[in-house]
Formats: C-alpha cells, structure tokens, sequence
C-alpha cells in the first residue's frame, strides 16, 4: 500500500480523537448535571422551610372573607357553636405547597400539648429523617389568645415525597 500524502491521514486521524474528546466531554457533563438534580430534588432543607415559612405567613396575611382577622386565625379559632375549622387547614396547605412535599400539621397549646395533627394520611411519611420543621407563634387576641381550645404555635413538618 502506497501512502502518497500521510499528512492527510493524520488529519484525519486528529479529527477522530478530537471529536471523541468533545463526545466524552459531553456525556460527562451530562452525568453530573443529572446526579446533582436528583440529589438536589430529593432533599434541600432551605427549600423546604422557605416553602413552609411562606405557606404559613401567607395564611396569616390573607383575609379571603374580610372580617379583619387573617384566614389563619379564623381557621385556628372555635366558633360560637364551639366548631373548629382545623381540618380546613390541611387543605389550605395542600394548595399553598407543591404537589411533590407532603406536610403534617401539628396545633399546639399554650402547654406544649399537640391538640390536632392534621395532612398526610398514615403510610404517607418519609421513611428516612429528612424532615424539615416550620414553627409559627400565633400572637393573641388582646393577650389571651392561647387556651386549651385555641392553639397558639402551629408546627409544619414537611418532606419531599418520594
């Protein structure tokens, strides 16, 4: 075999590796970015609270029915026939946070005691401990906000579901 011009051959030969280099170099990069959107997705603490923090306060700003006390509050209060709207809450939360972050609320007393947990149905909980916790205090009503009735400190535990 008679090689007349071996420069040619060369060149193509540099074409190859070079174009195999930029190949490798792209599937690599594409490697990484995928490992680093699954791990990212699957747990971010300062999402997860800058999401429960923003869910909570936005129910306590809005007054959907304008009687001048936050939707919060409405729903955290009993009525004049001793009726509660806490179950009104789960849904609250469940439209204010994304679709893939499952939540349990807990409504405490002024004692500390959990008077009503509410959100994911039993077997809907993470199985691993990335669980994220929003704490809320609930300022009085003319400084006797808190009773046995009427919880003061609404805890938000959220996760992102699998």
């Amino acid at each position: 075999m008679d090689l007349r011009n071996k420069k040619g051959y060369v060149r193509l030969i540099e074409v190859a590796l070079a174009a195999a280099l930029v190949f490798g170099f792209l599937v690599f990069i594409e490697q990484t970015q995928s490992s680093l959107s699954k791990r990212s997705q699957n747990f971010d603490p300062v999402l997860l609270k800058t999401l429960g923090e923003d869910a909570i306060r936005t129910l306590d700003l809005r007054d959907n029915n304008k009687n001048f006390r936050s939707d919060l509050r409405d729903n955290l209060r009993f009525g004049v026939s001793c009726t509660n709207n806490w179950g009104v809450l789960d849904a609250e939360f469940a439209s204010l946070l994304p679709q893939n972050v499952g939540f349990t609320i807990f409504l405490v007393d002024s004692n500390g005691n959990s008077i009503y947990q509410g959100g994911a149905t039993t077997g809907a909980q993470p199985t691993q401990r990335e669980i994220v916790t929003v704490n809320y205090l609930i300022a009085g009503d003319y400084g006797t906000y808190c009773s046995i009735w009427t919880p003061c400190n609404v805890k938000l535990s959220m996760w992102f579901k699998a």
